[in-house]
């Protein structure tokens, strides 16, 4: 089940990006969220008043979270290497991270963001092969490259409901 987030999940909701960020760093991607300052309880706040970030719970209890922003993402404006498979209206998902005791979040996330719009865009790091694998296996394309707010590169993905070379 998937809710929107309220302000009684902030703890648990920081206790999933301590988790996401230890795994990142023990799996080879050190340098996404390199430190606690990101995501942080200023951006979890505002993204909870926003209504953009959602919980994910299994069995009554939560496991990952999410934010889903509708409309059009400063940090998309440039891309490089590349180009978004269209100028459609999009959504974006942002720090997707699970605490790792159920598998599907990914699949989940995507359907529930896919049933709210037809065009989907994501960023990661290039280290993060295991969110990079899930994005290619349901049908997001690279697309190029884009930098985020402090500077720092990823590797821009692209859904389109109705583009022929998505799944």
């Amino acid at each position: 089940m998937i809710r929107k987030a309220i302000n009684d999940d902030i703890e648990i909701i920081l206790k999933i990006f301590d988790v996401s960020r230890n795994y990142m760093k023990n799996n080879g991607n050190p340098t996404q969220w390199p430190d606690n300052n990101y995501p942080n309880i200023n951006i979890i706040k505002t993204d909870i008043l926003n209504g953009n970030l959602y919980i994910v719970e299994r069995d009554g209890k939560v496991a990952a979270c999410f934010s889903f922003i509708l409309g059009e993402d400063s940090t998309y404006a440039d891309i490089y290497d590349g180009e978004w498979l269209n100028n459609n209206v999009y959504g974006t998902i942002h720090r997707l991270a699970s605490l790792g005791t159920t598998g599907g979040i990914f699949e989940e996330v995507f359907k529930h963001c896919a049933d709210m719009m037809d065009e989907i865009r994501v960023d990661t790091h290039k280290n993060n092969t295991k969110l990079r694998k899930k994005l290619i296996e349901n049908g997001f394309l690279e697309c190029g490259v884009i930098f985020v707010e402090d500077g720092t590169e990823r590797i821009a993905y692209h859904y389109s409901r109705c583009n022929s070379s998505n799944k």
